[in-house]
């Protein structure tokens, strides 16, 4: 949970070194932060030219998405990673697909009244046995709608025993029983 102040501080030292894209988020959701339009703004009036982050979608809210498209993010990527709610509900255990699809299309109506050309709308697949059947139908129900796709393929940076739970889980779906 960064400081605000030590934000704006880091990305102007980083701009004025030659500081081009940030990326609002790393291991978190980021749409916990309300204020999270705050450090968009920061960011650009510092002088970035890309701002952007990955999310879950689930916590955008209209208002939300009028202020962060207001306060100039380029870039919204969404982490979708399924074309059913029957496949989403295996990859993205806990959340709710029809909120999300919700969530996305009122985005994408809200930058068109809004008149903006930005945020870029980027739809991620990460794609791993539980969904790769479904990656042909996810890139057709969006095409007219995403500028971006992000296809990823499974990649495990762990060694050992968390490894292998871990691989275990995304080459099979079957959920593990190790946290984090």
């Amino acid at each position: 949970w960064m400081d605000f102040d030590f934000f704006r501080q880091t990305v102007a030292d980083g701009v004025r070194h030659g500081l081009r894209a940030v990326n609002l988020n790393y291991v978190n959701e980021p749409l916990i932060r309300r204020d999270l339009p705050r450090f968009v703004r920061c960011a650009r009036e510092a002088g970035a030219v890309e701002v952007m982050f990955n999310t879950n979608g689930l916590l955008l809210t209209e208002r939300l998405a009028r202020e962060l498209i207001e306060a100039g993010l380029t870039k919204l990527s969404f982490s979708v990673d399924a074309a059913t709610a029957e496949t989403y509900r295996v990859v993205r255990v806990g959340g709710d697909f029809a909120r999300l699809l919700r969530n996305i299309r009122r985005f994408v109506e809200i930058r068109a009244e809004m008149g903006a050309r930005i945020p870029l709308l980027k739809l991620t697949f990460l794609k791993m046995s539980a969904n790769a059947h479904e990656l042909d139908e996810f890139v057709a129900a969006w095409r007219d709608t995403a500028e971006l796709f992000s296809i990823q393929n499974l990649y495990n940076p762990f060694d050992g025993e968390l490894g292998r739970e871990r691989e275990r889980y995304f080459v099979t779906g079957v959920p593990s029983p190790v946290a984090g």
